[in-house]
């Protein structure tokens, strides 16, 4: 179900494919992930997490992105435990907001700055893990501009085709830190994550795109 309001354009299902495909990867609790049908004016995204807060034993994500980058990403569980990130119009509160625990009525200035569907759904991932790890929900809206994107000056980079960006992930589900680049098109604002290996920090001359 969407909680979107206001004039958000319609769905864009090549990004909830991305949002999904950054789920399985990054995110070990996944057990299952299921989008409806392409035609389908209300589809959304349903992700299922093996774990929850408490003694819950699992949880659900249920997501929907637009043409106009709007977009939610709702938790919640069997035992009552819901928030939501959102970003759309709406007069009670910032555009970019968030919905808090444990029954996601109260709407909040959203810890989530950056933009781009694939990270913003590593800040999702960034901030349940948080939250997760101290099996504390309260925490989920508690950081600072998730999921900690530092944008590497130009001189350090060695490919003129992109802008770099390198997101830390930490670690996620005990499994050994992760990075991401995301190359951003300077000419259409296209998103292409992928990996660099071998990555340290002031050290990003040895990758080559």
């Amino acid at each position: 179900m969407s909680y979107l309001t206001g004039n958000t354009g319609p769905v864009d299902y090549e990004a909830l494919q991305r949002i999904r495909d950054i789920f399985r990867e990054y995110e070990p609790l996944v057990t299952q992930s299921d989008i409806g049908d392409r035609l389908d004016p209300q589809v959304e995204l349903n992700i299922t997490v093996g774990d929850g807060f408490g003694e819950c034993p699992r949880g659900r994500f249920d997501i929907v992105w637009t043409e106009r980058d709007c977009y939610n990403f709702h938790y919640t569980e069997s035992d009552g435990i819901d928030f939501r990130f959102d970003r759309h119009p709406d007069p009670h509160a910032p555009e970019k907001h968030f919905h808090e625990p444990p029954d996601a009525n109260t709407r909040v200035p959203s810890c989530i700055e950056v933009e781009p569907a694939d990270i913003v759904t590593l800040a999702v991932l960034k901030c349940w893990r948080t939250a997760l790890n101290q099996d504390d929900p309260t925490l989920v809206n508690t950081r600072s501009n998730p999921p900690d994107v530092v944008v590497l000056p130009e001189p350090w980079l060695s490919c003129q085709r992109w802008r770099c960006t390198v997101t830390s992930l930490g670690r996620l589900g005990g499994e050994s830190p992760k990075s991401l680049a995301a190359y951003t098109s300077p000419t259409d604002g296209t998103v292409r994550p992928t990996h660099i290996r071998g990555w340290a920090c002031g050290d990003v001359s040895r990758h080559r795109c």
